[in-house]
Formats: C-alpha cells, sequence, structure tokens
C-alpha cells in the first residue's frame, strides 16, 4: 500500500469509531495520523522497513503496529471488523453532499 491508501484507511477508522461512539481522542489520533502519513515525503514502505515510524510526531506504538500490519500485509483485521459493525451503506451516506 502506499501512503494515500494508508492514509486514506487510518482516516476511514476515524470516521467509523466516532459512529460507533468511541472515545472522541482515540478518532482525532487516526483522523490526525492519516494527514501525518498523507503528506510524508517519503515511501510509507521504505520508513515501516527502516522501522522509524514511530519517530513520527502522532504515531505511537499502538498505531505504528497497525500501520506496518497495514503496509506490509495490504489488510488490517481491526479496519475490517469496524466496517463489518457499521450498517451497509453509512459510510457512502456520509459522503453525499449536504450530509
Amino acid at each position: 500500500m502506499d501512503k494515500s491508501e494508508v492514509a486514506a484507511v487510518l482516516e476511514e477508522i476515524a470516521v467509523l469509531l466516532e459512529l460507533q461512539g468511541e472515545n472522541p481522542f482515540r478518532a482525532n489520533a487516526y483522523a490526525k495520523a492519516g494527514r501525518t502519513i498523507g503528506q510524508l515525503e517519503t515511501n510509507i514502505a521504505d520508513v515501516v522497513a527502516a522501522g522509524t515510524l514511530d519517530q513520527i510526531p502522532g504515531i505511537g506504538e499502538t498505531l505504528r503496529d497497525k500501520i506496518t500490519t497495514l503496509v506490509t500485509t495490504g489488510k488490517l483485521p481491526f479496519y475490517d471488523d469496524l466496517k463489518a459493525k457499521t450498517p451497509p451503506g453509512l459510510m457512502q451516506m456520509l459522503r453525499l453532499p449536504g450530509m
């Protein structure tokens, strides 16, 4: 996965956490991490391979592990679980203008 795909997944996780009533600080951490990853000037796979992901501001242990899993496998069970708990079509409704 490239950095834009990883950033999109992290930002969608933030929305899903908000929809499910999770701690707003946790949702904000995922949103901020998504923006940070999206603005990286280096390849995310290189950062993961070098083991320096947790040196990026706002990326702690938990996010490091999840981003590493996402980059290396292309999947994230945590993300899949959140999507499964969300009613079908809800995320598409949120993309409609004015919603």
